[in-house]
Parts: C-alpha cells; sequence; structure tokens
C-alpha cells in the first residue's frame, strides 16, 4: 500500500509522530507561501493545530483528508475542503479535562487576585493584603455560557470540588444535570451570574457574542473567563470594564489576534490573567490530541470510517 504524505501545520508530541511515520511521510509545513502551497500540492492528508487558509486548501490538489488537532474546527475552512471532496475529521475528547482544569484554576487565581498580589510581595509590597479582599466562590452562581462537553466538564468541577451553583445557557444542550438551571438568553445569565465561563465555537452566531452592551449587563464585580475563542469577545470593551472597575476581573486564553499586539488593551488592565493559548495544553491531552489526529489519518489511509467526522 502506497504510504501517504502528511502535512502538518506546527510540530506534534513525539510518541504520535513516531506511530504516523511508520505509515506516512510526514512534512512540516515551511512558513514561506510558496514553499507552502507546494508541500501542501503533494500531500495526501493535512494535520491543522493552527489556522489555515482557503487558499492553502485549494493548493492541496491530492489532499483526502484535514484533521483538525483539537476540537474547534474554526481553523479549517470546512465548506471549502466538502466542496474539493476532502473529509474532514477533529479530536472532540482529548483536551476536556485539561481546558476544563485551566478554566477552574483561572477562576481561582482571578477571583482571589493572585497575579497582582504575587508582584506586589515581589515588589515589596507587604500591604497589598489589606487592599485585597478576594471573592469567594462556594455559593455563587457560575454561568456557562455553551454546555458542550468542556462546559459540562468545568461545571461538574466548579459544583462537586467548589460548592459553586451553575447556570448554563446553551439552546442546543439536552439532558442538563439537576443541579444545573437552564437560561433561555445569555442577557439574563450575565446579569445573573458571578462568575461566567465561556465554551463556545467560533460561528457567525458567537462572532462578538460577549459585546459591549452585553457586558455591561453583567453584575458589579463578576468575573469573566474566555478559553473558547478571542472573536467571542469585545476585547476592548472587556478591557473598559476592568479599568473602570464595572467587572472585578477576567481570565483570557485566547485572543483575536494570535499573537498579542503589543498595544492590546488588556495588557494595561487590572485584574486579569493572560494566557497563550494554552488551556489545553498539557502532556497528557498534547499526547491524545496528537494520538487521535494519527488515528484518523490512519483509518482514512486504510479506508476505513472515520471515529469524528465533520458534522
Amino acid at each position: 500500500m502506497r504510504r501517504w504524505r502528511v502535512a502538518i501545520t506546527d510540530p506534534m508530541h513525539a510518541r504520535p509522530a513516531e506511530r504516523l511515520a511508520r505509515f506516512a511521510d510526514p512534512v512540516l509545513l515551511p512558513r514561506g507561501r510558496d514553499a507552502r502551497f507546494a508541500a501542501l500540492a503533494t500531500s495526501d492528508a493535512l494535520i491543522v493545530r493552527t489556522p489555515v487558509t482557503e487558499d492553502e486548501i485549494a493548493a492541496g490538489a491530492r489532499l483526502k483528508l484535514i484533521v483538525r488537532h483539537g476540537a474547534g474546527l474554526d481553523f479549517i475552512p470546512v465548506a471549502l475542503a466538502r466542496a474539493r471532496g476532502i473529509l474532514v475529521a477533529s479530536v472532540p475528547d482529548a483536551n476536556t479535562e485539561a481546558v476544563a482544569e485551566h478554566v477552574i484554576g483561572a477562576v481561582l487565581a482571578v477571583a482571589r487576585s493572585f497575579v497582582e498580589l504575587d508582584r506586589s510581595v515581589r515588589a515589596g509590597d507587604w500591604s497589598a493584603r489589606n487592599r485585597t479582599r478576594g471573592m469567594q466562590l462556594n455559593g455563587k452562581l457560575l454561568g456557562v455560557v455553551g454546555f458542550g462537553r468542556i462546559g459540562r466538564c468545568v461545571a461538574q468541577k466548579a459544583h462537586a470540588g467548589l460548592g459553586m451553583r451553575i447556570a448554563a445557557f446553551d439552546p442546543k444542550a439536552t439532558g442538563l444535570p439537576p443541579h444545573v438551571e437552564r437560561f433561555e438568553s445569555v442577557d439574563e445569565l450575565l446579569a445573573a451570574a458571578d462568575v461566567v465561563t465561556l465554551h463556545v465555537p467560533l460561528d457567525p452566531a458567537t462572532r462578538g457574542l460577549i459585546s459591549r452592551k452585553r457586558i455591561a449587563l453583567m453584575k458589579r464585580g463578576s468575573l469573566l473567563v474566555n478559553a473558547a475563542r478571542g472573536s467571542v469577545i469585545d476585547e476592548a470593551a472587556l478591557a473598559e470594564a476592568l479599568v473602570g472597575s464595572r467587572i472585578g476581573g477576567a481570565a483570557v486564553d485566547v485572543f483575536d489576534t494570535h499573537p498579542v499586539p503589543h498595544d492590546h488593551p488588556l495588557l494595561r488592565a487590572p485584574n486579569v490573567l493572560l494566557t497563550p493559548h494554552t488551556a489545553s495544553l498539557t502532556e497528557d491531552a498534547y499526547i491524545a490530541m496528537g494520538e487521535g489526529a494519527v488515528d484518523e489519518v490512519e483509518r482514512a489511509w486504510r479506508g476505513r470510517p472515520l471515529l469524528n467526522p465533520a458534522a
């Protein structure tokens, strides 16, 4: 059986990379446009960790499969791929625990101002303990926007581990656990929650979902966590709300532009924890995402049905 040539946008963990090399010839896509197009033109499959463009997919004349090294398909022009007869798959379960743990840690860090307190101690300012009164999370309402795999996992950990009450907004979600209150509108949830965490895919309906107007609905002193996609939230409006103490704090792992521009308003905002899109990047999840992507490539190579084809 002919070995496939498999293009990869970014390096994978060594373990799944070794598996891939047993039946395929992996090639890491170069950065230059012409060289990138040339590599795609001779590739049978593509594993995506960072976004690819429609032009890049169009250059893949013999592409048969595109696999997302992770869950979100917004990195892939799915409609174009389908129109060209290219299969699309993802690895939806591999990073659920990693992202949920990151969110819980971020909520705790922001609720208790860990970053600012750490900086104060390092600067010799012990008096920061007299200026900071953190939010105790037990009994507070966690509003989960998007109640899929990750949203449910966050809710379970927050309820069982921190004693938080849980509310969810997700018109598509069914079978909510008995301890989760369903809200019929995102506006109502934002107005009621003490902590809001976002877990929605990026699509036309969610782009700009958390707008300036909606941030203004949030309770004074409440917290906002975004480990979904940067474009779901109005970042400038969030920065203004933090500077004006309209909300109490935020944690942001994803941004409209990666890397973050040096003049980004959130860089100057108080009590905000900023991380470089690392919520899913534990060692365990990194391996699992790579293994899942290789599984899909091998199944397609052998002519077997995919495990997680794009819906």
